[in-house]
């Protein structure tokens, strides 16, 4: 809530001290507050110098490869990180927001203080209590879609979510181009929905100053799949060695890449550089 609260308030970047900078968590409750400050912009480890020793590598197993795992996604998830962070230069908009923030006139939504969006793509939903493996939350309208299995889900409803220790429950909205870096690659998770969409994605030499590059991929849905149109402004160079677009819904039957086929495989398409103009015939579910 402090977070929220600070973001609302005008201060962008803050966190907090995983585990607590006082007392001695559980290995449980510390993986549980590792697994939320993955998801926040100032993400670290510290405590008092009167306290155990609480590295991550202290807890042993399963908690070590628990947090390696969501260190990980954090990892992954830089580019949608560091685009949050260049939109809060250029408009104010906290990347940690309340849920409300996706719908302000849904009364439900004013009170959650225990979820919390990151960017206007991923609701984050922490588990706080020992013992808890399933947690409710009150979905923002529109549909959403589980990060872990791709379930998708219907907005405006409040629903019971597995939270098994490894996991908290991690949704994703539809309509999403979701950017993902691994190994200098960006792959785009594309979660479909029926309206047009925009996705951008900010990119530089690392230091916030000098050229830059924002990309812009608009997907629009179509009776047989959807097309992606992908434009490009500054000068700074593309950042990646290729490119993924990694479909989260129905079977990808055809692609074309710049109107030329391309061959999919396990719902993916790979492009080893920036196109104009792609299109994924798809089955849809159900």
């Amino acid at each position: 809530a402090t977070i929220i609260g600070l973001g609302l308030s005008g201060i962008a970047f803050s966190g907090s001290d995983i585990g607590g900078f006082q007392g001695n968590p559980t290995p449980e409750l510390y993986v549980r507050w590792f697994q939320c400050a993955s998801f926040v912009m100032f993400c670290r480890t510290h405590s008092s110098n009167s306290v155990e020793h609480r590295s991550p590598w202290t807890y042993g197993e399963p908690s070590v490869s628990i947090i390696r795992q969501f260190l990980q996604l954090r990892y992954r998830l830089l580019p949608y990180l560091y685009t949050l962070s260049w939109e809060a230069t250029q408009t104010g908009y906290p990347p940690v927001r309340p849920v409300f923030w996706a719908d302000p006139t849904d009364a439900a939504l004013w009170d959650v203080e225990d979820a919390f969006l990151l960017g206007d793509a991923l609701l984050v939903c922490p588990v706080v209590e020992a013992g808890g493996r399933s947690r409710s939350i009150t979905l923002p309208k529109g549909h959403w879609y589980n990060y872990w299995d791709d379930t998708l889900l219907m907005g405006a409803t409040t629903v019971s979510l597995d939270a098994p220790l490894e996991q908290i429950p991690l949704l994703v909205k539809a309509g999403t181009a979701l950017p993902m870096e691994e190994d200098n690659h960006l792959t785009l998770h594309l979660y479909p929905a029926t309206a047009p969409s925009q996705t951008t994605l900010y990119s530089d030499a690392g230091d916030g100053d000098g050229a830059m590059r924002l990309d812009r991929f608009h997907v629009h849905r179509q009776d047989q799949g959807m097309a992606i149109e992908w434009h490009s402004e500054g000068e700074f160079a593309f950042p990646y060695t290729g490119v993924t677009l990694q479909l989260h819904a129905g079977e990808l039957l055809q692609a074309w890449v710049d109107d030329r086929e391309v061959e999919c495989k396990e719902n993916r398409v790979g492009c080893d550089r920036p196109f104009h103009r792609a299109h994924l015939r798809m089955k849809h579910e159900g």
